[in-house]
């Protein structure tokens, strides 16, 4: 339980993430860490977290390239026996250490909107048909799943196809639709950002000025915040707030919600800790 406690605690203010899932045995030179640290990247610079196992290989990739974005890099190392350290390129704030292994696995669905699963053995394949049937079993939202490096994953895609499905029949055909197979840093980023609805693209200022000054109301916290003309304290606060980030956790914080209509928007806004976002 102290596990959960620490990682909730720990993680509570993190925002929109993505994590990234992959061997702890690939070099540096390799052609996947390479890539790992480029998609990285790119998603940091697009407002998201980054979420590894914390360990070497594809696992420091992810978080080397979230820290050259500037982005949050988190890292859910676990102990073991062998191979896993972690890697120097985790926030110290965000680098957590679990004991358990299902404790670590909840704690990377729950603050993911998105899995990127780069060429791994075991455990990356246990990561992924996690995603994967958490998704297909409706215990948690759609996100997307994006698979890297088609001459890695073509072998396991090509028997899911032919033996999983046609032969045996033990997933339906809809269950191909669950992931994405790219071979580039681009395709994938792309295939992130188009899964979310784009309605919360169009969520006005106005809009979202309107919602936080009712939910400021609903805390007690001043109605004024978002007026310059007040107080240097309601400047401030209003100067200090992030509204590039406030639209991408919008658009992107993946509750669910399939429509940009006002309403649905409104749920995510009140679901969110705005009494903690404001301390």
């Amino acid at each position: 339980m102290s596990e959960f406690v620490e990682a909730f605690d720990r993680l509570s203010k993190i925002g929109p993430c993505v994590s990234i899932f992959g061997s702890a045995r690939t070099s540096e030179d390799n052609k996947y860490y390479l890539l790992g640290v480029q998609i990285a990247k790119e998603l940091g610079s697009l407002g998201y977290g980054i979420i590894s196992g914390g360990g070497p290989g594809i696992m420091e990739a992810a978080n080397k390239g979230a820290q050259e974005a500037k982005s949050p890099s988190v890292g859910l190392n676990i102990d073991l026996p062998f191979e896993q350290n972690h890697n120097p390129y985790i926030d110290q704030s965000h680098n957590i250490l679990f004991d358990y292994f299902f404790v670590r696995k909840v704690i990377f669905v729950k603050y993911s909107q998105a899995f990127v699963i780069l060429p791994g053995g075991f455990g990356t394949l246990d990561e992924l048909f996690e995603a994967l049937t958490l998704i297909q079993t409706k215990k948690i939202t759609k996100r997307p799943i994006v698979l890297v490096g088609k001459e890695y994953w073509s072998g396991l895609l090509v028997w899911i196809e032919e033996t999983m499905l046609s032969a045996e029949k033990n997933i339906s055909k809809e269950d191909l639709n669950l992931f994405k197979l790219v071979d580039s840093s681009q395709e994938a980023v792309d295939y992130i950002e188009d899964f979310f609805p784009q309605g919360y693209q169009q969520l006005s200022r106005k809009i979202v000025v309107d919602m936080v000054r009712v939910l400021c109301d609903t805390y007690g916290v001043m109605n004024g915040i978002i007026t310059k003309e007040n107080t240097m304290t309601h400047r401030n606060a209003a100067d200090s707030y992030n509204w590039k980030a406030h639209h991408q956790l919008m658009r992107r914080f993946n509750l669910g919600l399939k429509h940009s209509t006002l309403g649905k928007p409104l749920n995510t806004a009140y679901a969110y800790n705005w009494k903690t976002r404001y301390r």
